[in-house]
């Protein structure tokens, strides 16, 4: 029996063949002996294979902003390779985080695995590959979708070791990804103006004004005062704009409540004989937060 009994080589296999040799003796009668064998005694032989292999493993952090995340959240991210296409990939290309509390998640791919067949020039070379990390797919009540789009580049290095060395720019761990979560909603203010005893005229004009009372800097609609001009009958309609809410509006951000309070008036009319209306209004604005992505906004 003739084996490989050991060995000592970096990042090489040993080859366990285990060769069984018949030697078959004969006497001539002549004072020689013949000896062969079986198989050919210079037929032994055995080969060693270098295997060298390394790995990378791609991670992240999912975050979530002026929201925490809740049932429901949903997102996806997946790794694409770009150069070459048939670039070694982890086992799943996508993973999906499905948080429930707090403002971020961790998330992994799996190893990305490469062996010496993965450098086109063999052993003591470089080889380098290239990918994509997206946010493939979300699903979360009012929050942006993150466009960041990662291009990856991987160096594996072979140096007679038996171990590759695998190293990424951006570092291997920084794919992060952040939704944005931008909840609003509006209110419209309206009424009507009337007249009493007579019917409007040509030159008649009454004018209606809204002011932020508190806070002094509440949201407002575009055009803080409204003109009516009427020439006939006993009423004529009149609307501000849309007074615009936001989260930024929310002091205590996401899933809370905030009131604003307004004063609306007639400021100004002109019209024969007619006394002024000294009606102040004061209104309660109360901007409510779901995390569903709209506020939601009475009066």
């Amino acid at each position: 029996k003739i084996t490989e009994s050991m060995f000592s080589m970096e990042g090489v296999t040993k080859d366990s063949t285990e060769y069984t040799v018949t030697v078959t003796v004969t006497d001539n009668n002549d004072g020689t002996m013949t000896v062969t064998s079986s198989p050919a005694k210079d037929s032994f032989n055995f080969t060693n294979k270098y295997a060298a292999k390394g790995d990378i493993t791609f991670s992240g952090t999912k975050f979530i902003d002026k929201r925490d995340f809740k049932e429901g959240d949903t997102a996806t991210i997946k790794i694409e390779a770009v150069e070459p296409a048939n670039a070694p990939l982890p086992t799943d290309t996508e993973v999906t985080v499905n948080p429930t509390s707090g403002r971020s998640k961790a998330y992994s791919f799996g190893a990305i695995n490469y062996t010496l067949d993965d450098l086109p020039d063999g052993a003591g070379s470089t080889a380098q590959f290239k990918y994509k990390i997206t946010e493939s797919t979300f699903s979360m009540d009012g929050v942006t979708k993150d466009s960041t789009e990662y291009t990856v580049t991987v160096t594996v290095t072979d140096d007679n070791s038996g171990a590759l060395t695998v190293t990424s720019s951006p570092a291997k761990d920084s794919f992060d990804f952040t939704n944005k979560y931008a909840a609003t909603g509006d209110i419209t203010f309206s009424g009507t103006k009337f007249i009493d005893k007579r019917d409007f005229k040509a030159g008649d004009t009454a004018t209606m004004k809204i002011e932020a009372v508190e806070p002094a800097n509440a949201p407002m609609p575009a055009d803080a005062e409204v003109t009516v001009n009427p020439t006939s009958e006993r009423s004529i309609p009149y609307t501000f704009g849309v007074i615009n809410y936001t989260l930024d509006d929310l002091p205590d951000g996401a899933g809370s409540t905030i009131t604003f309070k307004y004063k609306i008036t007639e400021s100004t009319f002109s019209m024969d004989g007619v006394t002024k209306d000294s009606t102040e209004y004061t209104v309660t604005v109360t901007v409510t937060d779901d995390n569903s992505g709209v506020l939601t906004v009475t009066s």
